[in-house]
């Protein structure tokens, strides 16, 4: 699995990588911190569009994911971002 360390400004360092089944609850987590209630309710619907999803990454700091991208893309040209929440 390919990672990404960055260190921000702050100094804090965190980590991109791609999403793993594992990572499902705390994006959920987040869904509901954001209130979006509708993919809460849908959970189902939800980790079926994340494992049918050709983008997938998540941002961790000390391993908890603080962070995350969704997206398509058409391998040539363009990447449309469903979802991108970042704590």
């Amino acid at each position: 699995m390919t990672k990404l360390e960055l260190t921000l400004s702050n100094y804090y360092s965190i980590t991109i990588r791609q999403y793993c089944s594992s990572d499902f609850p705390s994006i959920q987590q987040l869904n509901t911190q954001e209130g979006w209630h509708s993919h809460p309710d849908r959970r189902i619907d939800v980790k079926l569009a994340w494992d049918h999803s050709n983008i997938t990454y998540v941002a961790t700091y000390h391993d908890e994911v603080i962070g995350y991208l969704r997206g398509f893309k058409d391998q040539y040209i363009s990447l449309f971002i469903c979802e991108l929440i970042i704590s």
